[in-house]
């Protein structure tokens, strides 16, 4: 159950921050409080325990792969 849990928490985190990224794309400061938010929920997971931690971790591995693909700027 805990699986089940991780993949669903990790793409709907992710999603929802990608679309919010979307929507954001001509605001700078929309964008800094996207990353905010992002380490509001990481701090919170670490506080909240053992499945969230492997949810928020997995989304934020997740994203570090999406940035890496997308945004080669070395």
């Amino acid at each position: 159950m805990e699986t089940v849990l991780v993949v669903l928490g990790v793409a709907a985190i992710c999603g929802t921050a990608l679309w919010l990224w979307h929507l954001a794309r001509d605001s700078r400061q929309g964008r800094l409080m996207i990353v905010a938010l992002w380490g509001v929920l990481l701090a919170m997971s670490l506080i909240a325990g053992e499945p969230w931690v492997l949810v928020m971790g997995g989304a934020t591995v997740m994203m570090g792969l999406w940035v890496y693909a997308t945004w080669r700027w070395w």
